[in-house]
């Protein structure tokens, strides 16, 4: 019966979208209400029957308000177990976190109260079949049961044990349940639970099912590893984009992360680009489309060194000698929707391009294979990833209203809104990562387009950074200062055998040094750089900051930024047992060497170590 109602929910009548519930409420209440208030044994005890309902009742509460606040996440988590079709994993979502939020509420208000263990019985019944089927076929999935976010509990024996304990208190409050410090209305009063929850499941069926997907696109990012640092807008890259994205997905599943081509490096730097293949991989594109600058260091490069087989890479017109036929395209599917991506480049991207270095890459018309594809091939929204140039995104959007967003790349623009041609919206994010375009879709129940929102996110130099890439960015930038110091005359690095730490960290136990030395000079010598716009000087930052020269040391003030002064450990050389033992042994005294390695007589003429030594004693 529910599946001949859902096959004629097709049909535009209200009707068809409630009925089923109509059914499943009444047939409910019929089997559960039976005849609550009978005394059924010897077993009954108010003391018992008080503490299980309120715990059993909180239980059921708590595990409801994750659901209510994420149905969209709850949905997945159903449909992640394999067994409802969609469309009742849909109805599930919506219907059950708020049975369970109303049966959690009557146990502990003490109304209703046998009847509400039957409802919980037959639920906990559900989940119990559920997890067994995940758990014989080997299924490492988020169980839905009490947080339906990122960090909620997998399927385990532990759950399906759980849920074994609270049957038994709802069976027991079945059986043998004792009012006492409730509002039991008794048998008179179960009309009125029929109606709280039909006007409750009324108006959720019949609001349409809303999807939302958020697209988050790059393009162009030119092998920047991090921020520019750029003194007017210190914007990027793709170690603040990481974090940005791993947050958006944690508050919504339905997310996809693309990106159009041109990751590498502009002028074929091999070292930076071999760098930038480790971070493609760390960022976990969902689809990835080939610039020119793929191929800056030679098609053998890109063969050799970048591609792998798990790069999420699409090309429709694009085909490289010696490797198998790129996908034309991908299909993901999410709640209901099929989302179909393809990518495309032009060929006049290869313009300047040395001919021996891109030979055995062929490249097809763009348009005609276009043509050919969205002859063949259509789904409910269609993205294209284009490295042609937002003029020719224009003229493909003019002559193919089937694609629905085309994320842009090569031009570089940055396009704060969305550009609507024809029935198309084009959007793209600038360069170098200094932004992470994102894309917000809103579908309606019939699979319509409700609501589209196209924004750039600034990557500010004050967002975190991700620990993989900036680890990457920070042995990439090393190599830079490692050869500073054989071009300048430097100050010699703290030997390897010392601890390089930021304040802050020896903060934690010196409270009292650490508040003297935050008034001292040496904690505002980035600044006295800063204001004579010498920071990218290395004869400058070497006595300005924490552990120059040191791999552990300062790189720049995006990547170490608590190494932003002249630190304790700068100064008072600690060994390594220090972290251990604690003692006055392990920190060794500070003598002129140490101080005139930067205070000598060309910086510091003026320097007096008694005199200046006492004055910094904290």
């Amino acid at each position: 019966f529910y599946i001949v109602s859902m096959q004629n929910a097709r049909r535009p009548s209200v009707w068809n979208g409630n009925l089923i519930y109509w059914v499943l409420l009444i047939r409910m209440f019929l089997a559960a209400v039976g005849k609550p208030g009978r005394k059924r044994g010897r077993m009954h005890n108010k003391y018992v029957s008080l503490a299980i309902r309120l715990i059993l009742g909180f239980l059921f509460v708590y595990a409801s308000l994750s659901k209510i606040e994420h149905p969209r996440q709850f949905m997945t988590a159903i449909e992640n177990y394999r067994l409802l079709p969609p469309v009742l994993s849909h109805y599930t979502a919506l219907f059950l976190p708020w049975l369970e939020l109303f049966c959690g509420l009557f146990l502990m208000a003490g109304i209703f109260v046998e009847t509400s263990a039957g409802l919980i019985s037959a639920m906990l019944l559900f989940f119990m079949a559920a997890l067994l089927s995940a758990l014989f076929r080997g299924l490492d999935i988020n169980c839905g049961c009490f947080n339906v976010g990122s960090d909620g509990t997998s399927v385990s024996v532990f759950r399906f044990l759980e849920d074994i304990v609270m049957l038994a208190m709802a069976v027991y409050l079945i059986y043998f349940y004792e009012s006492w410090l409730g509002l039991n209305m008794r048998l008179k009063k179960i009309k009125i639970l029929g109606i709280l929850i039909f006007l409750l499941i009324f108006p959720i069926s019949t609001v349409q099912a809303q999807t939302t997907l958020t697209i988050l696109h790059t393009n162009n990012i030119n092998g920047t590893l991090e921020n520019c640092l750029c003194a007017d807008h210190p914007l990027g890259s793709i170690e603040k984009i990481k974090t940005q994205v791993d947050s958006i997905r944690s508050a919504n599943p339905n997310i996809l992360f693309l990106d159009t081509g041109d990751f590498f490096s502009a002028f074929g730097d091999k070292q930076k680009d071999r760098v930038s293949a480790k971070a493609l991989h760390i960022l976990a594109y969902d689809a990835l489309s080939i610039g020119d600058q793929e191929f800056s260091n030679g098609a053998a490069f890109f063969r050799d060194e970048i591609y792998r087989k798990d790069l999420p890479y699409l090309s429709l017109n694009l085909k490289i000698d010696g490797l198998p036929n790129l996908p034309a395209f991908k299909n993901i599917r999410f709640g209901g929707l099929n989302i179909l991506i393809t990518a495309v480049t032009s060929p006049d991207v290869f313009r300047f391009y040395d001919k021996a270095a891109i030979s055995g890459i062929h490249i097809d018309d763009p348009v005609s294979a276009l043509q050919t594809f969205l002859s063949d091939h259509s789904a409910d929204y269609v993205i294209l990833l284009s490295h042609l140039g937002l003029d020719q995104d224009k003229m493909i959007a003019q002559k193919f209203p089937a694609i629905n967003l085309i994320i842009g790349g090569h031009s570089q623009d940055v396009l704060k809104e969305a550009l609507h041609v024809n029935k198309t919206n084009i959007v793209q994010a600038g360069s170098d990562g200094y932004y992470l375009g994102k894309t917000k879709i809103r579908f309606s129940k019939k699979k319509t387009v409700t609501n589209f929102k196209a924004e750039l996110l600034p990557m500010y130099i004050h967002l975190p950074n991700d620990v993989q890439i900036a680890a990457l960015a920070r042995r990439y930038d090393f190599g830079f200062i490692e050869n500073s110091f054989k071009h300048h005359k430097l100050p010699k690095p703290m030997a390897a055998s010392f601890l390089v730490r930021s304040a802050e960290n020896c903060g934690s136990c010196h409270q009292k040094q650490f508040d003297k030395w935050k008034q001292s000079a040496h904690a505002h010598s980035w600044k006295n750089i800063q204001l004579k716009k010498k920071t990218k000087s290395a004869s400058c930052i070497a006595c300005h900051v924490g552990g120059f020269g040191r791999s552990d040391g300062f790189i720049n003030e995006n990547l170490t930024p608590d190494l932003k002064a002249v630190v304790c450990t700068d100064c008072h050389r600690t060994e390594p047992e220090h972290l251990q033992k604690k003692n006055r042994e392990t920190v060794k005294k500070i003598d002129v060497s140490v101080c005139q390695r930067c205070h000598d007589s060309t910086n510091d003429p003026d320097f007096n170590f008694k005199k200046d030594k006492i004055r910094m004693t904290h």
